[in-house]
């Protein structure tokens, strides 16, 4: 709050001056002059001025020779008085000035800065050779660069070199849309004489966004027919917001947790549909299929629910009662016997491992043949 010098004065001033019986400024000019002075007092501050760039287009040339840059920028200074507005660091030479308007361009030893005339829209273009290092990778350039509410860059290359990384978001072929002050900063290197170019109008082959180091797959027949199968996944954080799987039409869904914490899981047309919390977890999936009892021999069905998610491998463990021996198995999996992973929780029974290498996240169905066998009569 501004002190309010005049008003005291005035004040102590118009008491002196009815106690000496004397007056000696007229009492409407005196009246003027204190009503001057209280308006200016409490007359608000004016805003500070301040510069800012609406568009800076960058052109980009890079050479085996260097990189030269053609920017505009054009912008306004917001307040009552022009003010400077800095541009650009000294790591960058001037080539050219090719147009100022609105004001004047200056230098000086921390870089280059321009110095409005008035409050009115400016523009400035000008051409500047760009400082460019190597290390072991490539050729480096980095460049700070003014903010501007839009940045429009394009990149020139000669035939003999080929863009590495650019900033920004890619907006057209050679062409990037930068965010407010991120830095121009790119890396280029030669074209290997041995590269063939990629055309740009053949067909991108797809690729899975994410693949599973191995998935774990467990079912448990009891003696009265009930299988308990249980799913474990261990995901990273790419792996999104939901884990959408093909639901088993026969199925009753036992137990969800994701990082051991039950959750809901949802139903969503043939999908069950798991929450996640988008970061790395491990998810448990727990469903009971019921079937006839188990006799002396059998023929046994389980099947890997549709995940939409590839793995290098599915890791698969079978349990069956003490009394009862694995004699066949049907389907694509591959006995493991010499491997000793531990099957997911809620497992029981005697353990007979397979594994699916190279699973592509499809359901994966199989079945297995069994039978008591025959104690020999001792003589």
């Amino acid at each position: 709050m501004r002190p309010r010098y005049g008003l005291i004065l005035a004040s102590l001033l118009a008491a002196s001056a009815h106690a000496q019986g004397e007056i000696t400024v007229p009492w409407p000019e005196f009246q003027a002059l204190y009503r001057q002075q209280l308006s200016s007092e409490l007359a608000p501050e004016a805003p500070t001025p301040v510069g800012v760039l609406h568009h800076l287009e960058t052109v980009l040339a890079l050479s085996s020779e260097g990189a030269v840059a053609r920017i505009r920028l054009d912008g306004q200074v917001l307040g009552e008085k022009p003010t400077p507005l800095r541009l650009f660091d000294d790591d960058l030479a001037v080539l050219a000035v090719d147009g100022v308007s609105g004001g004047t361009l200056a230098a000086d030893e921390a870089g280059i800065s321009f110095h409005p005339d008035t409050t009115e829209p400016f523009e400035i273009a000008l051409t500047a050779a760009l400082p460019v290092s190597r290390d072991r990778r490539s050729a480096l350039l980095k460049v700070a660069m003014p903010t501007a509410l839009r940045h429009d860059l394009s990149v020139t290359t000669g035939d003999e070199l080929q863009v590495l990384e650019a900033p920004g978001i890619p907006a057209g072929e050679g062409r990037y849309a930068l965010r407010p002050g991120e830095a121009l900063s790119l890396r280029f290197s030669r074209v290997q004489a041995d590269s063939v170019p990629v055309a740009r109008d053949l067909p991108e082959v797809a690729t899975p966004a994410l693949v599973l180091e191995h998935i774990d797959f467990s079912t448990s027949f009891s003696d009265n027919g009930n299988a308990l199968s249980t799913l474990r996944l261990k995901l990273p954080a790419e792996a999104g917001r939901q884990l959408r799987l093909r639901a088993i039409a026969d199925a009753e869904v036992w137990s969800v947790t994701v990082n051991d914490e039950p959750v809901r899981l949802l139903q969503e047309d043939q999908h069950w549909v798991i929450p996640l919390p988008g970061e790395a977890a491990e998810v448990l999936l727990s469903f009971l299929r019921a079937s006839e009892r188990l006799g002396l021999e059998g023929r046994l069905e389980f099947q890997i629910p549709a995940l939409g998610l590839p793995a290098r491998e599915a890791r698969v463990t079978v349990g069956l009662a003490e009394r009862l021996e694995l004699v066949a198995l049907e389907g694509d999996l591959e006995p493991d016997p010499e491997r000793r992973w531990s099957p997911p929780p809620g497992f029981s029974g005697k353990p007979y491992r397979f594994r699916y290498p190279y699973y592509r996240g499809a359901a994966l169905g199989a079945a297995i043949y069994y039978q008591e066998p025959v104690a020999e009569d001792t003589p």
